[in-house]
């Protein structure tokens, strides 16, 4: 074994050695992808801790186990649009300090991971309902199943142990490689130019099944089952569910909205305990451009306000009739 050999050697391995026990807890699930049920519901005594573990990033946050009496708790979860740009500034904190000025104890908490699809989205809602939540808020759209897919196969591949694979058994490797990926690769080389190099990864296939329209299609199939399943479930545990449809600003004379047909995707969903609100009924009447951030499809700070403003009467509402079904559905006393 040379010098020159043996030096690089050494650094990886006290790389991985630090990995591995001086930052655990960041590494700890972080090759699962999201797709651990529990990753990121951390059970701290008598309170559960929210943390950025196991490929969810949530945003630190707690609240106790056992829902104190009278509570009315929220989770709202969703991918970076629910996000937002930081947890005060998104809507389902500002949805709490409306709600809380109205003279309701609540809790809203938020639960939306950027890229996540509908399959991990419902994974995370299957956590949630452990939790006692009043009301869960679950934003719906097609187009972070690519992502959902990359991940899926991020995930298979490092739990394999096809001899492609035995470097990348190291922490350090594994996350030095994607990073390469994901922030050189992605970011700095031209789409044509990613997508002629021969690479083996789960992002070069994902670049190229997005310009695949049976792939899209297949997708958007997955990922409305993904969210029927959703539905169906919050039916089964009695807990009442919003679907917040998503929509992009199209700034073209007119201005409009366009929800790729999400709305009445949602709208067909709804009945007893299952609620739709669209993007456009949160911003009617309002200039779509102070709403929206430049891309169109994400949030500005006014957007998350007007938001939180917007649903607050939707939530209540959605309590009250899970509080009283059969006098709203017009039964006999």
């Amino acid at each position: 074994m040379t010098k020159a050999f043996g030096v690089p050697v050494g650094v990886l391995a006290v790389f991985e050695l630090l990995c591995r026990l001086v930052f655990v807890d960041g590494f700890t699930g972080r090759f699962e992808y999201g797709y651990s049920p529990t990753a990121g519901f951390v059970r701290n005594g008598a309170t559960v801790e929210l943390h950025r573990a196991g490929g969810r990033r949530f945003y630190p946050q707690s609240f106790a186990q056992d829902k104190p009496a009278g509570r009315i708790r929220v989770f709202s979860i969703g991918d970076s649009i629910a996000r937002g740009d930081g947890l005060e500034l998104s809507y389902p904190s500002q949805l709490e300090h409306v709600l809380r000025e109205q003279g309701l104890d609540v809790e809203s908490f938020n639960l939306a991971v950027t890229g996540y699809g509908a399959t991990r989205k419902h994974l995370v809602l299957q956590q949630a309902l452990a939790y006692q939540p009043d009301l869960i808020v679950l934003h719906v759209n097609d187009f972070n199943e690519g992502q959902d897919a990359r991940d899926w196969d991020r995930k298979r591949a490092f739990e394999s142990w096809h001899p492609r694979q035995w470097l990348l058994k190291s922490w350090a490797l594994r996350r030095a490689y994607e990073w390469k990926f994901e922030r050189a690769f992605m970011k700095y080389l031209p789409g044509d130019v990613r997508l002629l190099r021969s690479v083996r990864d789960p992002t070069v296939e994902w670049i190229a099944a997005e310009q695949d329209p049976v792939k899209l299609q297949a997708w958007q199939h997955r990922s409305r089952e993904k969210t029927r399943e959703s539905v169906t479930l919050a039916r089964v545990q009695n807990v009442p569910l919003i679907l917040l449809t998503t929509a992009q600003y199209r700034p073209h004379s007119p201005p409009r909205l366009d929800a790729w047909g999400l709305d009445e995707f949602a709208r067909g969903l709804t009945g007893p305990g299952v609620h739709h609100v669209a993007t456009g009924e949160l911003f009617v009447g309002q200039d779509y451009a102070a709403m929206f951030s430049g891309d169109g499809l994400h949030w500005a700070t006014a957007g998350h306000r007007r938001a939180a403003e917007q649903l607050a009467p939707r939530v209540q509402q959605a309590l009250r009739e899970q509080r009283a079904p059969r006098a709203l559905s017009g039964s006999p006393p």
